[in-house]
């Protein structure tokens, strides 16, 4: 999909890499695509935590954010942001801000990861647009995961106006004074009139569901040439197979583990607005009929009962990237 893309510089997030950082997936990466991609950025963010009675696989015990670019890297630098003690998501977020040098011209870069509980995401707003005041950006990209809800727009339209209406869900007013940078513009919403532009969804019924994924760019010194989505289907067809087996192995192993242990397995993914966790796979029937070993009725040691678990169970239906052609002006 990067080759197909043709991207100058690209995003991720959820980057592995071992505790030393000696390897990681940004420089597998590099080494795969060939001298094109020279340059790099990664910050590891947290330590990931195996689910109970999982084991992760070895030497990739850290989650970060990193960028390859095929543009030298001028600096690089990250920010944490600011967790509530009143909030569930303890996960350390972070923004990694790059500066590229595309033939003289620079330009600035800021990835994110938003929190998925919707009042820290408006502390995450809050840090986003500080650090955007603070970089006087002539040229500025923002992209990134913010794990946007459709029924929740404030935080969105904060960092795209550069301030917090004076009316928004996002709590008292002291989110008014992350202050003011000029205005941005979602890359998609920009020439992709009429179309959704959906990225995500755990279970393929009813789709894609939600655009958590975006890039937005400062109005001036850019101008949207082109905005379109890369993978879908056909990667969701390529790894079908795959997932139907790993599921099969998990759900045996669990459903085995349940009955001498008093292990409580749950799912290793979110399992989206239209589905449930129910004994370690994601099933059909809304997000609100979660149900662990061993406290499920329906995990049990039978075989009929795994069938039956199998035969309900859905899997993530596409994974996307999406890209962005702009001018420099």
């Amino acid at each position: 999909m990067i080759r197909q893309s043709k991207a100058d510089v690209i995003g991720f997030q959820e980057v592995r890499s071992d505790l030393s950082d000696k390897k990681n997936q940004i420089r597998e990466l590099q080494s795969l695509l060939g001298p094109e991609y020279k340059y790099s950025s990664y910050h590891p963010v947290t330590t990931v935590t195996p689910p109970l009675g999982a084991q992760g696989p070895p030497g990739w015990e850290q989650e970060g954010l990193g960028f390859i670019s095929k543009h030298p890297i001028m600096l690089s630098s990250n920010m944490e942001l600011k967790i509530s003690q009143l909030n569930p998501d303890k996960n350390k977020r972070v923004l990694l801000h790059t500066r590229l040098n595309i033939q003289g011209v620079e330009l600035d870069l800021t990835l994110v990861h938003f929190s998925y509980d919707k009042q820290q995401q408006c502390q995450n707003a809050v840090d986003l647009i500080s650090h955007l005041v603070a970089l006087h950006s002539k040229r500025s990209v923002v992209l990134g995961d913010f794990n946007v809800y459709a029924d929740f727009p404030w935080p969105m339209a904060a960092i795209e106006s550069g301030r917090f209406p004076k009316r928004s869900a996002c709590g008292p007013g002291s989110y008014l004074k992350a202050g003011r940078t000029y205005a941005y513009v979602d890359v998609w919403n920009a020439v992709n009139h009429g179309r959704e532009g959906y990225t995500f969804s755990n279970m393929p019924t009813p789709g894609l569901v939600s655009r958590p994924d975006r890039i937005l760019v400062s109005r001036n010194g850019l101008a949207v040439i082109k905005a379109d989505t890369i993978g879908g289907h056909y990667m969701s067809a390529y790894y079908h197979a795959l997932n139907k087996w790993h599921r099969l192995v998990t759900v045996l192993h669990h459903t085995n583990l349940s009955t001498s242990t008093s292990i409580t397995y749950t799912c290793h993914q979110d399992c989206g607005p239209h589905g449930s966790c129910r004994c370690g796979v994601c099933v059909r029937g809304g997000n609100k009929n979660n149900c662990d070993l061993q406290f499920c009725y329906e995990c049990d040691d039978t075989f009929e009962t795994v069938n039956s678990i199998l035969a309900e169970e859905e899997f993530p239906s596409d994974h996307l990237m999406l890209t962005t052609l702009l001018e420099l002006r």
